[in-house]
């Protein structure tokens, strides 16, 4: 029994639960019930129910009771006491999937019967009634994240001619910290290990990296995974080219410390997945709290961006309309001031409209757009004004710059007005939507790296050196080269 722990190794328990308010006032009698995750989320099973089914109320004329339907209550709060460690659990976002009754309801009895409920979140280790509790530190452990700190655990020595002993030492080393940007707080990469006891064969040593950050603006649960832990996911997810996923989280305040299952936390998702394109030895410790603010300022252009390197789009097309939206989004949310014209070229111009013959429909629908859409740059200025920095450290990510962004611009209008052609009125070959789709991805990728502080050098190298980009490089010179060849 020492052993056992809900939910892993242990996925279900029998236990004691109640329904409260956020005050931690009861809101339905104790049930017996089982706690079972699966899926990523808790299910709970009560019996007798935590609510009424029925509400009985006087008839007026005081001859009877007239039963009516209760509905559900909606996001629920349940405390749970389990019969294995840790004890205390607290169900967040609790919802009734199915009722089951048994005979009749009567006044005043518990119906016979079960309730099954699917929550949000399962927080294990203590109980927390409010679900707008805040949390001064967040612990997150990513998919990808160890292998990207690159922090050293383990050493061993020998003799130099390779004969006698030797020895293997763990040594945990100091975490590396930095400041976050965007408010008061900060980051520490904290190395961890695991050793199992020696055995005939040997001993086995488990090593991982946790992201430690505190804040002294303590977010809510849903504001921590929002602002904290994705983004250093969808950071690992663009970094090597394939799905990385919050794999554990953990928060902690003055009062409470608990593990958070559920909604956002994918405990089965692998430790490792894909090559990464770069590595903290070459970015800095300072790095990711700069991608922290970043995603934050551009969001939600990294989340779509690590959709589509997850391959979560469905069609070729879907993603190719897409990436052309989140290029102009992603221009919009670095530039949002951005304009053709001044205050002043729109005043005047809008002046002479008034003053002038043209008449009144057509002179009114100019000045409106004058004042609003047309004053703003176009999409070709857009494109070509994110991909200025990326051409300039990688090239070939490009290729020539005006012949790439009136293609992406002319691959938008068809797929955005259902064209289903060209320009020339020719129907696009899927390949070269394909190609021209994946040097989108790359150098949307690219542009934010660099706005978070990438140096040109460093992502020439990294691209350089990754087989995964010079493939993609290969597909567009050969699909594409009136773009990238000529």
């Amino acid at each position: 029994m020492a052993f056992e722990r809900f939910p892993d190794p242990t996925p279900e328990s029998i236990g004691q639960f109640q329904m409260v308010d956020a005050a931690g006032d009861p809101l339905s009698p104790v049930r017996t019930g089982i706690l079972r995750f699966t899926d990523d989320r808790a299910v709970l099973e009560v019996s007798p129910g935590f609510t009424p089914t029925i509400k009985w109320v006087e008839q007026p004329d005081g001859n009877g009771l007239v039963g009516s339907h209760v509905d559900e209550p909606a996001e629920s709060v349940v405390l749970g006491s389990l019969a294995v460690n840790p004890n205390q659990v607290t169900l967040w976002g609790v919802n009734t999937t199915r009722r089951r009754s048994v005979g009749f309801s009567l006044p005043g009895q518990d119906a016979p019967g079960n309730q099954v409920m699917r929550t949000d979140w399962c927080l294990v280790g203590d109980h927390v009634a409010d679900p707008g509790t805040t949390f001064g530190e967040v612990r997150v452990n990513v998919t990808n994240l160890h292998e990207w700190a690159g922090i050293s655990t383990t050493s061993q020595t020998m003799p130099l001619d390779g004969k006698g002993p030797r020895s293997w030492t763990l040594d945990l080393p100091d975490s590396p910290t930095a400041a976050l940007v965007d408010q008061p707080g900060q980051l520490r990469l904290v190395p961890q290990a695991t050793m199992s006891p020696p055995e005939f064969g040997g001993f086995r040593v488990s090593t991982n990296t946790t992201a430690v950050i505190t804040v002294d603006t303590a977010p809510t649960l849903p504001d921590a995974l929002h602002r904290l832990a994705t983004p250093i996911a969808t950071l690992m997810t663009l970094l090597s080219g394939a799905e990385s996923s919050v794999r554990r989280v953990e928060v902690k305040n003055d009062d409470v410390r608990v593990e958070v299952f559920g909604y956002q936390v994918a405990t089965d998702a692998p430790e490792s997945a894909g090559d990464l394109l770069l590595y903290r030895s070459v970015l800095g410790d300072e790095f990711l709290p700069r991608w922290l603010e970043l995603a934050q300022r551009v969001t939600p252009v990294p989340q779509i961006l690590a959709a589509a390197w997850s391959d979560e789009f469905t069609t070729i097309d879907t993603e190719a309309l897409t990436l052309a939206t989140v290029a102009e989004m992603l221009h919009r949310r670095l530039y949002p001031a951005a304009t053709r014209f001044s205050d002043g070229q729109i005043a005047q111009a809008t002046e002479a409209l008034r003053e002038s013959q043209v008449d009144d429909a057509v002179k009114d629908s100019l000045i409106e757009a004058l004042q609003g859409w047309w004053a703003e740059e176009s999409y070709p200025q857009r494109l070509k004004q994110l991909a200025e920095p990326v051409a300039a450290a990688v090239p070939s990510a490009v290729g020539k710059i005006g012949r790439w962004k009136e293609a992406v611009r002319a691959q938008r209008v068809a797929a955005a007005h259902g064209l289903g052609e060209d320009d020339a009125g020719a129907a696009p070959d899927i390949l070269e939507v394909y190609a021209l789709t994946q040097s989108l991805r790359w150098v949307l990728t690219f542009r934010l790296l660099l706005e978070a502080g990438v140096t040109p050098d460093q992502l020439a190298t990294a691209a350089e050196q990754s087989e995964r980009y010079r493939n993609a490089v290969r597909l567009w010179n050969e699909r594409l080269p009136r773009i990238y060849a000529e």
